[in-house]
């Protein structure tokens, strides 16, 4: 099994659920200009920025066969999100990436260290 590692410095969004509109699209609701936090698809944006500076330009996309997806949140304050929907935020940010569905995913860990 191929190992990717990247790091995404900042603090973590959680996964949001999609509200849906009349048009049947998903959108997600914007952050308050005051939030510290990434709105969720700023976040998921910058996870994918991250994880293709880490396998380079070389990259070929995603496959067929089943992964692990394991997530360490490193925070100086532990008790922030949750840590199931930041899990689920790399999930969603990597679909299209490393795998073509996150229902690929086969394993997965979620762990939330201090600093």
């Amino acid at each position: 099994m191929t190992t990717y590692r990247f790091t995404v410095e900042g603090r973590p969004t959680p996964k949001q659920r999609a509200r849906a509109v009349k048009s049947g699209q998903a959108y997600y609701a914007p952050r308050s200009p005051r939030s510290k936090r990434l709105s969720y698809p700023e976040y998921m944006e910058l996870v994918r920025a991250k994880f293709l500076e880490a396998v380079g330009p070389g990259w070929r996309g995603p496959d067929q066969q089943g992964y692990e997806l394991n997530v360490r949140i490193m925070a100086s304050n532990i008790h922030h999100g949750d840590v199931e929907n930041v899990w689920g935020s790399f999930a969603d940010a990597l679909e299209g990436l490393i795998w073509v569905n996150d229902a690929q995913i086969a394993r997965g860990t979620v762990g939330r260290f201090k600093l």
